[in-house]
């Protein structure tokens, strides 16, 4: 197949798999011209950078992959990366986002109402359930089925505190009790950061 971009250095391998994954991009092709000394490990740091670089994308990819072929300096990188929604599906959740979040915030609201605000709205327009038709980890399944779990919840509650102008994170984590991996958010209010689990 034919490489959809080159790079020269590390650095341009990240950025060019940073870009792939905004688009929700399955599989794209690198041209590598660079040292190829160390490029697993080239590949492995730029790869863990791009999903470390955006919350959103860190939690909607499910695997993620490479393989390689070539020449000293003239190397075919194969980028293969499976994700919880389509780039389609990633376009509604934003029109929807924007929707939501322009309809029950307004400008001279303070931050901790938004976040108030935008919490019961998921509260109330939605359900926990693994019995989805879509990926219940996915924000798409919160807002087209108004059902998931953890990870759809703090996916959703996510884009739309980013939607409202807030400083937020996706967080990951074990829950003690029972040993379960749990996702939720921190989101910033006056300065302080706080932990908000719509779940």
């Amino acid at each position: 197949m034919t490489p959809t971009a080159t790079a020269h250095t590390e650095a341009e391998l990240q950025a060019i798999i940073y870009q792939g994954m905004r688009q929700f991009t399955p599989t794209f092709h690198i041209r590598y011209k660079g040292m190829i000394a160390n490029l697993d490990a080239a590949l492995t740091r730029a790869m863990k950078r791009a999903i470390q670089k955006d919350d959103y994308i860190a939690g909607t990819i499910q695997r993620h992959g490479y393989s390689y072929e070539g020449d000293d300096r003239d190397v075919d990188i194969t980028i293969s990366l499976t994700y919880n929604t389509t780039a389609q599906q990633e376009q509604f959740v934003q029109q929807e986002v924007r929707r939501i979040v322009t309809s029950m915030t307004t400008r001279d609201m303070q931050d901790v109402e938004k976040v108030q605000a935008i919490n019961e709205w998921l509260v109330l327009h939605t359900s926990y359930s693994k019995q989805t038709n879509g990926n219940p980890h996915a924000a798409h399944t919160i807002f087209t089925e108004h059902k998931g779990v953890c990870q759809g919840y703090a996916m959703a509650a996510y884009a739309m505190f980013r939607q409202a102008g807030l400083r937020a994170h996706y967080v990951t984590g074990v829950i003690l009790k029972n040993r379960e991996q749990h996702a939720w958010n921190i989101v910033q209010v006056d300065g302080e950061w706080y932990h908000v689990d719509v779940t």
